[in-house]
Protein backbone atom coordinates (compact mmCIF):
# COMPACT_ATOMS: atom_id res chain seq x y z
CA UNK A 1 0.00 0.00 0.00
CA UNK A 2 1.41 3.39 -1.00
CA UNK A 3 2.98 5.68 1.95
CA UNK A 4 0.38 8.61 0.37
CA UNK A 5 -3.08 6.57 1.25
CA UNK A 6 -5.07 8.44 4.24
CA UNK A 7 -6.15 5.80 6.36
CA UNK A 8 -8.60 5.05 9.27
CA UNK A 9 -8.20 1.90 11.43
CA UNK A 10 -11.74 1.43 13.12
CA UNK A 11 -13.09 -1.56 15.41
CA UNK A 12 -16.25 -1.64 17.38
CA UNK A 13 -17.04 -3.07 20.61
CA UNK A 14 -19.75 -6.17 19.89
CA UNK A 15 -21.36 -6.10 22.81
CA UNK A 16 -24.68 -6.10 20.23
CA UNK A 17 -24.95 -4.34 17.38
CA UNK A 18 -25.07 -0.62 18.74
CA UNK A 19 -21.23 -0.08 18.78
CA UNK A 20 -21.36 -1.00 15.20
CA UNK A 21 -23.78 1.61 13.57
CA UNK A 22 -23.84 4.67 15.38
CA UNK A 23 -20.35 4.53 14.02
CA UNK A 24 -21.57 3.98 10.48
CA UNK A 25 -22.12 8.20 10.25
CA UNK A 26 -18.71 8.79 11.30
CA UNK A 27 -17.61 6.05 8.93
CA UNK A 28 -19.20 7.44 5.87
CA UNK A 29 -18.00 10.95 6.49
CA UNK A 30 -14.53 9.25 5.96
CA UNK A 31 -15.42 6.97 3.26
CA UNK A 32 -16.83 9.88 0.82
CA UNK A 33 -13.60 12.37 2.10
CA UNK A 34 -11.74 9.55 -0.03
CA UNK A 35 -9.95 7.91 3.32
CA UNK A 36 -9.04 4.21 3.03
CA UNK A 37 -11.24 2.28 5.87
CA UNK A 38 -9.43 -0.58 7.87
CA UNK A 39 -11.93 -2.22 9.95
CA UNK A 40 -11.31 -5.20 12.44
CA UNK A 41 -13.99 -7.03 13.03
CA UNK A 42 -15.04 -11.04 13.74
CA UNK A 43 -15.45 -12.66 10.85
CA UNK A 44 -19.09 -13.75 10.28
CA UNK A 45 -20.73 -12.07 12.64
CA UNK A 46 -23.61 -10.00 12.43
CA UNK A 47 -21.49 -6.79 12.50
CA UNK A 48 -19.16 -7.44 9.82
CA UNK A 49 -22.37 -8.07 7.57
CA UNK A 50 -23.55 -4.61 8.26
CA UNK A 51 -20.42 -2.95 7.75
CA UNK A 52 -19.95 -4.57 4.38
CA UNK A 53 -22.99 -3.42 3.18
CA UNK A 54 -22.14 0.22 3.77
CA UNK A 55 -18.64 -0.26 2.96
CA UNK A 56 -17.95 -2.39 0.81
CA UNK A 57 -14.49 -1.11 -0.65
CA UNK A 58 -13.42 -1.42 2.97
CA UNK A 59 -10.68 -3.40 3.94
CA UNK A 60 -11.78 -5.92 6.51
CA UNK A 61 -9.09 -7.18 9.16
CA UNK A 62 -10.06 -10.10 11.14
CA UNK A 63 -10.29 -9.19 15.01
CA UNK A 64 -11.83 -11.75 17.76
CA UNK A 65 -14.71 -10.16 19.63
CA UNK A 66 -14.75 -10.09 23.47
CA UNK A 67 -17.35 -13.29 23.34
CA UNK A 68 -18.80 -12.27 26.48
CA UNK A 69 -21.83 -15.14 27.63
CA UNK A 70 -24.85 -13.35 29.69
CA UNK A 71 -27.42 -15.05 32.24
CA UNK A 72 -30.61 -16.36 31.38
CA UNK A 73 -31.70 -14.73 34.99
CA UNK A 74 -31.59 -10.51 35.86
CA UNK A 75 -29.95 -11.61 39.93
CA UNK A 76 -26.87 -13.73 37.91
CA UNK A 77 -26.21 -11.12 35.54
CA UNK A 78 -23.62 -9.09 36.78
CA UNK A 79 -21.87 -12.51 38.56
CA UNK A 80 -21.45 -13.87 35.46
CA UNK A 81 -20.05 -10.50 33.89
CA UNK A 82 -17.66 -10.87 36.84
CA UNK A 83 -16.28 -14.16 36.36
CA UNK A 84 -15.84 -12.69 32.86
CA UNK A 85 -13.51 -10.05 33.82
CA UNK A 86 -10.26 -12.22 33.02
CA UNK A 87 -11.25 -12.69 29.35
CA UNK A 88 -12.59 -8.81 28.94
CA UNK A 89 -8.43 -8.06 29.79
CA UNK A 90 -7.08 -10.41 27.78
CA UNK A 91 -9.41 -8.86 25.00
CA UNK A 92 -7.88 -5.75 25.88
CA UNK A 93 -4.95 -7.07 25.33
CA UNK A 94 -4.76 -9.15 22.43
CA UNK A 95 -6.97 -5.82 20.22
CA UNK A 96 -3.63 -3.88 21.60
CA UNK A 97 -1.41 -6.28 19.76
CA UNK A 98 -3.41 -6.66 16.78
CA UNK A 99 -2.94 -2.30 16.92
CA UNK A 100 0.63 -2.55 17.06
CA UNK A 101 1.36 -4.86 14.44
CA UNK A 102 -1.21 -3.25 11.72
CA UNK A 103 -0.15 -0.28 12.46
CA UNK A 104 3.57 -1.86 11.25
CA UNK A 105 1.57 -3.17 7.92
CA UNK A 106 -0.27 0.02 7.57
CA UNK A 107 0.37 3.75 6.78
CA UNK A 108 -2.12 4.45 9.74
CA UNK A 109 -3.28 8.53 9.95
CA UNK A 110 -5.71 7.73 12.71
CA UNK A 111 -7.58 5.15 14.82
CA UNK A 112 -11.45 5.40 16.22
CA UNK A 113 -11.92 2.81 18.70
CA UNK A 114 -15.72 2.64 19.60
CA UNK A 115 -15.61 1.37 23.11
CA UNK A 116 -12.29 -0.77 22.64
CA UNK A 117 -10.05 0.03 25.29
CA UNK A 118 -6.67 -1.69 23.50
CA UNK A 119 -7.37 -0.24 20.29
CA UNK A 120 -4.77 2.65 20.58
CA UNK A 121 -1.63 3.30 19.51
CA UNK A 122 1.00 5.60 21.54
CA UNK A 123 2.30 7.10 17.52
CA UNK A 124 -0.86 7.36 15.52
CA UNK A 125 -3.88 9.74 16.89
CA UNK A 126 -6.04 7.81 18.91
CA UNK A 127 -10.19 8.57 19.41
CA UNK A 128 -12.19 6.79 21.94
CA UNK A 129 -15.93 7.13 21.61
CA UNK A 130 -18.03 5.97 24.51
CA UNK A 131 -21.64 7.54 26.31
CA UNK A 132 -20.44 5.25 29.26
CA UNK A 133 -18.31 7.98 31.42
CA UNK A 134 -20.02 6.91 34.14
CA UNK A 135 -20.72 3.23 34.07
CA UNK A 136 -23.91 2.29 36.15
CA UNK A 137 -23.35 -0.52 39.17
CA UNK A 138 -25.57 -1.50 41.82
CA UNK A 139 -23.45 -0.40 44.43
CA UNK A 140 -21.66 2.97 44.86
CA UNK A 141 -18.58 2.04 45.69
CA UNK A 142 -18.38 -0.52 43.37
CA UNK A 143 -19.32 2.52 40.45
CA UNK A 144 -16.69 4.01 41.45
CA UNK A 145 -14.25 1.74 41.19
CA UNK A 146 -15.39 0.82 37.55
CA UNK A 147 -14.93 4.25 36.43
CA UNK A 148 -11.16 5.24 37.62
CA UNK A 149 -10.79 1.95 35.99
CA UNK A 150 -12.61 3.17 32.89
CA UNK A 151 -11.05 6.45 32.98
CA UNK A 152 -7.58 4.72 33.04
CA UNK A 153 -7.77 3.42 30.06
CA UNK A 154 -9.64 6.28 28.02
CA UNK A 155 -6.52 8.69 29.20
CA UNK A 156 -4.17 6.04 26.97
CA UNK A 157 -6.26 7.97 23.94
CA UNK A 158 -5.50 11.33 22.07
CA UNK A 159 -9.18 12.18 21.85
CA UNK A 160 -12.68 11.50 23.68
CA UNK A 161 -15.30 11.33 21.21
CA UNK A 162 -19.28 11.15 22.96
CA UNK A 163 -21.99 10.88 20.87
CA UNK A 164 -24.95 12.93 22.82
CA UNK A 165 -25.29 16.76 23.89
CA UNK A 166 -23.47 18.59 25.55
CA UNK A 167 -25.93 21.00 27.63
CA UNK A 168 -28.83 19.81 30.01
CA UNK A 169 -30.88 18.64 27.05
CA UNK A 170 -29.01 15.42 27.04
CA UNK A 171 -29.87 11.16 26.58
CA UNK A 172 -27.40 9.98 28.96
CA UNK A 173 -28.05 12.37 31.59
CA UNK A 174 -25.48 11.21 34.05
CA UNK A 175 -23.64 8.13 31.98
CA UNK A 176 -22.55 11.02 29.42
CA UNK A 177 -21.71 14.07 31.75
CA UNK A 178 -20.30 13.15 35.22
CA UNK A 179 -18.96 15.28 37.33
CA UNK A 180 -15.54 14.73 36.50
CA UNK A 181 -14.17 14.12 32.76
CA UNK A 182 -11.03 12.00 32.10
CA UNK A 183 -8.16 13.99 32.89
CA UNK A 184 -5.26 14.54 29.86
CA UNK A 185 -7.37 13.41 27.32
CA UNK A 186 -9.54 16.18 24.76
CA UNK A 187 -13.19 15.36 25.05
CA UNK A 188 -15.90 16.61 22.64
CA UNK A 189 -19.76 15.62 22.44
CA UNK A 190 -20.57 15.02 19.07
CA UNK A 191 -24.13 14.92 19.61
CA UNK A 192 -26.46 12.03 18.87
CA UNK A 193 -25.43 9.53 16.43
CA UNK A 194 -27.87 7.45 13.67
CA UNK A 195 -27.13 5.62 10.51
CA UNK A 196 -30.93 6.54 9.88
CA UNK A 197 -29.92 10.11 9.76
CA UNK A 198 -28.19 9.57 6.68
CA UNK A 199 -30.97 8.58 4.85
CA UNK A 200 -33.76 11.33 3.38
CA UNK A 201 -36.98 10.98 5.79
CA UNK A 202 -38.56 12.00 2.96
CA UNK A 203 -38.12 8.16 1.06
CA UNK A 204 -41.52 6.58 1.99
CA UNK A 205 -43.30 3.78 1.22
CA UNK A 206 -46.40 6.15 -0.38
CA UNK A 207 -48.32 2.85 -0.07
CA UNK A 208 -48.41 2.44 3.39
CA UNK A 209 -50.13 5.92 5.02
CA UNK A 210 -48.82 7.45 7.94
CA UNK A 211 -48.86 5.17 10.86
CA UNK A 212 -50.30 2.30 9.14
CA UNK A 213 -48.05 -0.09 11.64
CA UNK A 214 -49.64 0.13 15.43
CA UNK A 215 -46.52 -1.70 16.65
CA UNK A 216 -42.65 -2.28 15.20
CA UNK A 217 -41.15 -4.83 17.17
CA UNK A 218 -37.24 -4.35 16.98
CA UNK A 219 -35.04 -7.02 18.21
CA UNK A 220 -31.54 -6.22 19.43
CA UNK A 221 -28.87 -7.47 21.91
CA UNK A 222 -27.45 -10.78 23.63
CA UNK A 223 -28.85 -13.89 23.57
CA UNK A 224 -30.46 -15.28 25.47
CA UNK A 225 -32.52 -12.71 26.47
CA UNK A 226 -33.38 -11.24 22.91
CA UNK A 227 -35.05 -14.66 22.47
CA UNK A 228 -36.74 -14.67 25.64
CA UNK A 229 -38.49 -11.02 24.49
CA UNK A 230 -39.23 -12.57 20.70
CA UNK A 231 -40.78 -15.17 22.55
CA UNK A 232 -42.79 -12.99 24.82
CA UNK A 233 -43.56 -10.25 22.55
CA UNK A 234 -45.13 -12.79 19.73
CA UNK A 235 -47.12 -13.70 22.96
CA UNK A 236 -48.56 -10.76 23.07
CA UNK A 237 -48.64 -9.72 19.14
CA UNK A 238 -51.72 -13.05 19.00
CA UNK A 239 -53.84 -10.71 21.08
CA UNK A 240 -53.05 -7.61 19.48
CA UNK A 241 -55.52 -6.35 17.39
CA UNK A 242 -53.07 -3.35 15.05
CA UNK A 243 -50.95 -4.29 12.22
CA UNK A 244 -47.38 -5.23 13.40
CA UNK A 245 -44.09 -6.01 12.15
CA UNK A 246 -41.23 -8.07 14.36
CA UNK A 247 -37.81 -7.54 13.48
CA UNK A 248 -35.98 -10.22 15.00
CA UNK A 249 -32.28 -8.43 14.81
CA UNK A 250 -30.30 -11.59 12.85
CA UNK A 251 -28.37 -10.05 9.52
CA UNK A 252 -26.92 -13.57 9.33
CA UNK A 253 -30.56 -14.83 8.81
CA UNK A 254 -31.56 -12.00 6.37
CA UNK A 255 -31.70 -12.95 2.56
CA UNK A 256 -35.61 -11.98 1.75
CA UNK A 257 -36.93 -8.57 1.16
CA UNK A 258 -39.44 -7.49 3.98
CA UNK A 259 -42.62 -6.92 2.11
CA UNK A 260 -42.14 -10.69 0.22
CA UNK A 261 -41.88 -12.42 3.86
CA UNK A 262 -44.80 -14.63 5.07
CA UNK A 263 -47.05 -13.43 7.08
CA UNK A 264 -48.73 -14.84 10.32
CA UNK A 265 -52.38 -13.95 10.99
CA UNK A 266 -52.89 -12.27 14.06
CA UNK A 267 -55.79 -10.06 15.31
CA UNK A 268 -57.72 -8.06 12.57
CA UNK A 269 -54.20 -6.94 10.60
CA UNK A 270 -52.05 -9.77 11.29
CA UNK A 271 -48.25 -9.71 12.44
CA UNK A 272 -45.63 -9.75 9.68
CA UNK A 273 -41.89 -11.52 11.19
CA UNK A 274 -38.68 -10.74 9.62
CA UNK A 275 -35.37 -11.83 10.28
CA UNK A 276 -33.40 -8.02 9.95
CA UNK A 277 -34.28 -4.94 8.20
CA UNK A 278 -31.53 -2.83 5.87
CA UNK A 279 -31.57 0.73 6.48
CA UNK A 280 -33.63 2.11 4.13
CA UNK A 281 -36.36 -0.59 4.94
CA UNK A 282 -35.77 0.38 8.75
CA UNK A 283 -36.55 4.13 8.08
CA UNK A 284 -39.68 3.61 6.18
CA UNK A 285 -40.86 1.64 8.78
CA UNK A 286 -40.14 3.33 11.52
CA UNK A 287 -41.72 6.40 9.98
CA UNK A 288 -45.07 4.18 9.53
CA UNK A 289 -45.05 2.93 13.06
CA UNK A 290 -47.08 4.67 15.51
CA UNK A 291 -45.15 2.58 18.51
CA UNK A 292 -41.50 1.02 18.35
CA UNK A 293 -41.37 -1.63 21.12
CA UNK A 294 -37.04 -2.31 21.73
CA UNK A 295 -34.41 -2.46 24.00
CA UNK A 296 -33.26 0.28 25.95
CA UNK A 297 -29.56 0.41 24.13
CA UNK A 298 -28.42 3.79 23.80
CA UNK A 299 -27.97 3.62 20.19
CA UNK A 300 -31.68 2.57 19.75
CA UNK A 301 -32.91 5.35 21.69
CA UNK A 302 -30.79 7.57 19.92
CA UNK A 303 -32.62 6.13 16.51
CA UNK A 304 -35.99 6.96 18.35
CA UNK A 305 -35.43 10.43 19.62
CA UNK A 306 -33.89 11.78 16.09
CA UNK A 307 -36.86 10.43 14.23
CA UNK A 308 -39.40 12.06 16.77
CA UNK A 309 -40.85 8.38 18.17
CA UNK A 310 -42.63 7.10 20.74
CA UNK A 311 -40.34 4.38 22.40
CA UNK A 312 -41.66 1.74 24.17
CA UNK A 313 -38.64 0.34 26.44
CA UNK A 314 -37.90 -2.83 27.61
CA UNK A 315 -34.47 -2.85 29.15
CA UNK A 316 -32.15 -5.89 28.87
CA UNK A 317 -32.41 -7.92 32.60
CA UNK A 318 -29.20 -6.99 34.38
CA UNK A 319 -28.27 -3.84 32.45
CA UNK A 320 -27.81 -1.24 34.76
CA UNK A 321 -27.06 0.90 31.99
CA UNK A 322 -30.45 -0.10 30.13
CA UNK A 323 -32.63 -0.05 33.12
CA UNK A 324 -31.10 3.81 33.79
CA UNK A 325 -32.01 5.36 30.55
CA UNK A 326 -35.25 3.48 30.68
CA UNK A 327 -36.20 5.06 33.83
CA UNK A 328 -34.73 8.55 32.73
CA UNK A 329 -36.73 8.15 29.29
CA UNK A 330 -39.73 7.89 31.41
CA UNK A 331 -39.30 10.36 34.12
CA UNK A 332 -38.92 13.14 31.22
CA UNK A 333 -41.84 11.80 29.48
CA UNK A 334 -39.51 11.11 26.63
CA UNK A 335 -41.02 7.31 26.21
CA UNK A 336 -42.45 4.65 28.28
CA UNK A 337 -40.79 1.63 29.71
CA UNK A 338 -41.75 -1.96 31.65
CA UNK A 339 -39.59 -4.51 32.57
CA UNK A 340 -39.27 -7.82 30.58
CA UNK A 341 -40.37 -9.81 33.61
CA UNK A 342 -44.07 -8.37 33.76
CA UNK A 343 -46.65 -11.05 33.24
CA UNK A 344 -48.51 -9.19 31.15
CA UNK A 345 -47.52 -7.28 28.54
CA UNK A 346 -51.29 -6.37 26.85
CA UNK A 347 -52.35 -4.15 29.97
CA UNK A 348 -48.82 -2.52 29.73
CA UNK A 349 -49.00 -1.57 25.68
CA UNK A 350 -52.61 -0.15 26.84
CA UNK A 351 -51.03 1.99 29.15
CA UNK A 352 -48.18 2.82 26.95
CA UNK A 353 -51.04 3.80 24.19
CA UNK A 354 -52.40 6.55 27.09
CA UNK A 355 -49.32 7.54 27.82
CA UNK A 356 -47.96 11.63 27.68
CA UNK A 357 -45.22 11.70 25.58
CA UNK A 358 -43.28 15.10 25.35
CA UNK A 359 -40.98 13.99 22.70
CA UNK A 360 -37.90 16.65 22.39
CA UNK A 361 -36.81 18.36 19.05
CA UNK A 362 -33.15 16.72 18.77
CA UNK A 363 -31.06 17.42 15.45
CA UNK A 364 -27.84 15.76 14.41
CA UNK A 365 -25.19 18.22 14.92
CA UNK A 366 -23.01 18.48 11.67
CA UNK A 367 -19.58 16.62 12.91
CA UNK A 368 -17.97 17.54 9.99
CA UNK A 369 -15.69 20.67 10.66
CA UNK A 370 -14.76 18.34 13.71
CA UNK A 371 -13.74 15.53 12.14
CA UNK A 372 -12.07 17.25 8.87
CA UNK A 373 -9.77 18.91 12.03
CA UNK A 374 -8.96 15.49 13.64
CA UNK A 375 -8.09 13.96 10.48
CA UNK A 376 -5.72 16.92 9.40
CA UNK A 377 -4.25 16.53 13.30
CA UNK A 378 -3.97 12.84 12.56
CA UNK A 379 -2.55 13.23 9.51
CA UNK A 380 0.35 16.03 11.13
CA UNK A 381 1.16 14.16 14.03
CA UNK A 382 1.94 10.98 11.40
CA UNK A 383 4.27 12.80 9.52
CA UNK A 384 5.74 14.03 12.99
CA UNK A 385 6.40 10.69 13.87
CA UNK A 386 7.86 9.91 10.68
CA UNK A 387 10.16 12.32 10.96
CA UNK A 388 11.24 10.68 14.63
CA UNK A 389 11.57 7.57 13.57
Amino acid sequence: MEETNDIILFSALDWGLGHTTRSIPLLTFFNENGYQLLIAVQPATASEKILQRHFPDAIFLPLKGYCIRYAKKRSFFALKIFFQIPKILAAIRREHRFVKETVRSYPIKMILSDNRYGFYHKSVHSVFMTHQLRIAAPFSWLEATIQQINYNYIQRFDELWIPDLKGELNIGGALSHPGKMPPGVSAHYLGPLSRLSLLDRADTDKSMPVHSLKYLFLLSGPEPQRSILEKRLLEAAHRLTGKTILIRGLPAEASTPVYQTSEIKSGANGLTVIPYADPDTLNRLLQKAEYVVCRAGYSTIMDLLILGKKGIYIPTPGQTEQQYLAKRLMQQQWGFCFEQEEADYISLLEKADTFNYILPKLETMDVRQHLTHTAKLGNQLKRSNHLIR
